[in-house]
């Protein structure tokens, strides 16, 4: 026992501070099945004797731990994925694809953490290809990200690779939004025309519905094709759809939006909800806005349809769902709505929109 004792004083005075764990998972002595033999028993004092484990006993365990901790693994990593909106997600998973793409024509491999000289040669040919300075921006910022995730020295951070995004930032200048407002005299364009150029009248119905939604609403296209039939209440003077989850709300505390009753008719959301609703097939899909094979709308479906009802109207520019998010915009700001309250609506600030039914 004395020797023990001494061998231990012996080890805390020279030891380090250093701690190799090798396991990630620590387990319990009754689990190792560990025993001393200090204690003075007549053979040598086991408090029991150590089993001797089978192969396959042993790697039973292993697996399980293996599993156990593999498990563990994928949860983690989707709850850090889930950290992120799904478009951020993929938007980083785009930029780190493009990075390896550029380092591999450079004849070089990605490591970590990047090289300052790297980032600065990427930032210099997304300069020369003519990228615009916020894709610029985010490709580094995905950068960071990993860095960040990885627990390493992040290099985007540094003040020379700051300086270069700058320095792009200042090249390209202040970037005007090509896309047009779609305001509210074009929608009553752009609604007229979707008899002539939607298949069927149900199909006219429908995106009527979500063309004066979108635009009322101030909603990104995202947003309204997501929208739930649960999630829709109306009247005769207004309706109310609740918003779960959105751009600028992404842990879900929800906001209410209420629309109210228009005086043309022709693009009012109320009446149009009351027309699509009664349409709509009833086959239990959570989607509102879904078409008569029961199939949701998609994105490119909805920027198609405003497409062929411009093309229709020949009204010339560069329109996308967007537009009608801007659209709106422009319009409350022709009405002398303060610039202020213009962008909590944007922003979606939910004490703004309680009041929206106002507007």
């Amino acid at each position: 026992m004395k020797a023990d004792l001494k061998v231990w004083l012996d080890f805390l005075q020279s030891f380090n501070g250093i701690l190799v764990i090798t396991e990630d998972i620590w387990v319990n002595n009754e689990t190792l099945q560990l025993y001393t033999d200090s204690t003075g028993g007549d053979k040598g004092g086991f408090v029991g004797q150590i089993p001797t484990a089978s192969t396959s006993i042993r790697s039973m365990a292993n697996t399980a731990s293996q599993e156990y901790v593999g498990n563990l693994t994928r949860e983690a990593n989707r709850l850090i994925q889930g950290s992120l909106s799904a478009n951020t997600y993929k938007a980083y998973q785009g930029a780190l694809t493009n990075f390896k793409k550029f380092l591999n024509n450079c004849g070089t491999t990605l490591y970590f953490p990047i090289p300052v000289d790297h980032l600065l040669n990427f930032i210099a040919h997304l300069s020369i290809s003519g990228t615009a300075y916020r894709t610029a921006a985010l490709y580094i910022s995905a950068l960071s990200y990993i860095h960040k995730l990885r627990g390493i020295q992040d290099n985007t951070q540094s003040f020379i690779v700051k300086k270069a995004l700058q320095g792009l930032h200042k090249k390209r200048g202040i970037t005007l939004d090509s896309r047009i407002p779609l305001t509210v005299s074009i929608l009553e364009h752009i609604v007229s025309a979707l008899p002539s150029v939607c298949r069927s009248s149900y199909e006219a119905v429908l995106f009527s519905t979500l063309f004066s939604i979108a635009y009322h609403g101030l909603l990104r296209v995202s947003e309204v094709l997501n929208i739930h039939r649960a999630h829709i209440t109306f009247t005769r003077s207004k309706v109310s759809i609740l918003i779960p989850r959105s751009k600028t709300d992404q842990m879900g505390n929800t906001t209410t939006l209420h629309i109210s009753k228009q005086l043309n008719s022709d693009i009012c959301p109320v009446q149009w909800v009351l027309r699509f609703l009664p349409l709509r097939p009833n086959d239990g899909s959570l989607l509102c806005f879904i078409h008569v094979d029961n199939k949701g709308v998609t994105r490119y479906q909805f920027n198609y349809v405003l497409q062929k009802a411009l093309q229709f109207r020949n009204i010339q520019g560069h329109f996308r769902p967007h537009s009608f998010r801007i659209g709106r915009a422009t319009d409350l700001a022709k009405q002398g709505f303060p610039d202020s309250e213009i962008k909590s609506l944007v922003r979606w600030e939910s004490k703004s929109f309680r009041n929206y039914i106002r507007l």
